[in-house]
């Protein structure tokens, strides 16, 4: 009987053993600590100031922003130092720059807190431009509030898509100035509205190499810039803002328009963004 009794002990140890283990494997395992990665948006090396601030494109003629620019990112993650293997800091996040209407709101970044990121030795950070595919198949509402995706104000149902990328502004076409609003100066002025969407604009980046200590109770701060005047051609091939009255990415199936898609996602991930420390 008493061995009877052990043996029962003993099963019910090694459930309740099995159990937690489970539970650790679900979470993080040992000390860990939290990461902020921040993100500014400039213009060149100007703030990026919405409505107010002009800024000159290469061609020599003045361009303003109005009211809004965001842009999702995805999968960010840090890379083991050894290996392959990545450890996963948020799956989606909307990066909203609509409330940089003076230089000291355009100081203060977008902010990203992940709690509970495992220390040790880390080789790199990542993340994607968009929105993965998986994600961009669902409608806002099958989504919780905390969620960006919830949105209904960054999904377009005439494309089926999240928009990646929203950038709106007007452009001096005449060189006669922009006046007090796009719509207001001594000439003609050409308004633009840039947005990107549909999978085919998704863009996986390029890891930001380098060597990262994550140490117990020390917050970990990565700063990254974004850099609009890369995004618009500044620094390549110009986009064309006097060629029409409206530049304006309305139509995901015209070539027209899924060619400056790709141009825009190009840009940005291609130098657009740049870590600081």
């Amino acid at each position: 009987m008493k061995i009877q009794y052990l043996s029962i002990l003993i099963g019910c140890f090694c459930i309740a053993l099995s159990t937690s283990c489970k539970d650790d494997e679900s979470g993080p395992v040992g000390a860990t600590t939290s990461v902020t990665i921040n993100f500014k948006a400039k213009y060149g090396d100007e703030p990026f100031i919405l409505i107010t601030d002009e800024f000159e494109y290469p061609d020599g003629k003045m361009i303003r922003f109005q009211e809004e620019f965001g842009m999702f990112i995805s999968n960010l993650e840090l890379l083991q130092a050894e290996g392959n293997d990545k450890e996963e800091l948020r799956e989606i996040a909307y990066l909203d720059f609509g409330a940089n209407s003076s230089a000291a709101f355009a100081d203060i970044p977008q902010s990203i807190t992940i709690e509970n990121v495992p220390v040790g030795e880390y080789k790199g950070i990542k993340f994607d431009l968009g929105v993965p595919s998986d994600l961009n198949a669902e409608k806002p509402n099958e989504f919780g509030a905390d969620n960006p995706l919830s949105d209904a104000s960054v999904y377009w149902n005439g494309w089926n898509s999240y928009t990646f990328l929203r950038l709106d502004g007007c452009y001096d076409r005449d060189g006669m100035g922009l006046g007090t609003t796009c719509n207001t100066a001594g000439g003609d002025n050409s308004t633009f509205t840039l947005h990107t969407g549909g999978d085919a604009a998704y863009r996986e980046m390029s890891a930001f190499v380098q060597e990262i200590t994550l140490r117990e109770n020390e917050v970990a701060v990565f700063d990254f810039e974004i850099d609009v005047a890369t995004i618009i051609g500044a620094n390549g091939d110009l986009l064309d803002f006097g060629a029409e009255s409206s530049l304006h990415t309305n139509d995901i199936n015209s070539p027209q328009d899924i060619a400056l898609i790709n141009e825009l996602m190009d840009n940005t991930a291609n130098g657009a963004i740049t870590i600081k420390n």
